[in-house]
């Protein structure tokens, strides 16, 4: 059995797991702490932004939910990954005498260049939440799509939907992402976001811009660079 620990320095990326204790064997991989829940480990694969994309999430804290703990089960069949998650996070559901306010499960299988996941999660104050994701990959162009849904615990659906397109030449990656979010027929927002990364050694420098056909407050440009070691 193998222990590790995680403890990020910064809390940027919203939802995406936070200071954590994992536990490996045989059994798969138990994770105790700030993990992500059922359809937060399939998201994101649209959000290649370092500031401008939100991927199927409104950028403002609405998405897929963290959990308390969760486990990888072992691997059954090539390519295919099975998670469990539980939380008695207040956020997940009202208040349930101790029980878990929320359960969720993520499946996500791989085959070559394709890529495609499922994970949902049900709350104890009668609210669901799901993401549907799947992304391809050749000759240095990736495609991905996914589509966040949040429903309520009076059953009214909030979708939130995203594509990308990230084409990668030598050091610099061209990058587009088309963000939409409604509820019924009410358009929340729609943005178009482009961008340029390059990357010298393990530092990238970035440009991205994101621009809202409902909200002209919404539109930014952001330049930066990341550092990685």
């Amino acid at each position: 059995m193998s222990v590790s620990m995680s403890i990020p320095l910064s809390d940027e990326g919203g939802a995406d797991g936070g200071a954590n204790l994992a536990l490996s064997g045989e059994f798969g991989t138990i994770t105790f702490g700030d993990v992500s829940g059922g359809s937060d480990t399939v998201d994101d694969v649209t959000d290649w932004g370092f500031a401008a994309t939100a991927g199927s999430s409104d950028g403002t804290g609405t998405g897929a939910q963290d959990a308390n703990v969760s486990w990888s089960l072992p691997a059954m069949v090539e390519g295919l990954s099975v998670t469990l998650t539980a939380s008695a996070q207040t956020q997940n559901g009202a208040s349930s005498g101790g029980e878990a306010e929320a359960t969720g499960y993520a499946v996500k299988y791989a085959a070559g260049a394709f890529s495609v996941g499922y994970g949902a999660d049900d709350n104890d104050d009668g609210s669901k939440h799901k993401t549907v994701s799947g992304s391809f990959s050749m000759n240095g162009l990736t495609v991905a799509a996914e589509q966040f849904t949040d429903t309520s615990s009076a059953g009214a659906d909030t979708d939130y939907k995203s594509v990308a397109a990230l084409y990668a030449m030598g050091d610099t990656t061209l990058a587009v992402a088309q963000e939409k979010g409604e509820t019924g027929a009410t358009v929340n927002y729609e943005r178009t976001v482009i961008g340029v990364h390059y990357s010298v050694g393990d530092v990238t420098f970035f440009a991205e811009q994101k621009d809202d056909e409902k909200d002209a407050s919404d539109e930014a440009t952001y330049f930066g660079a990341s550092y990685k070691f």
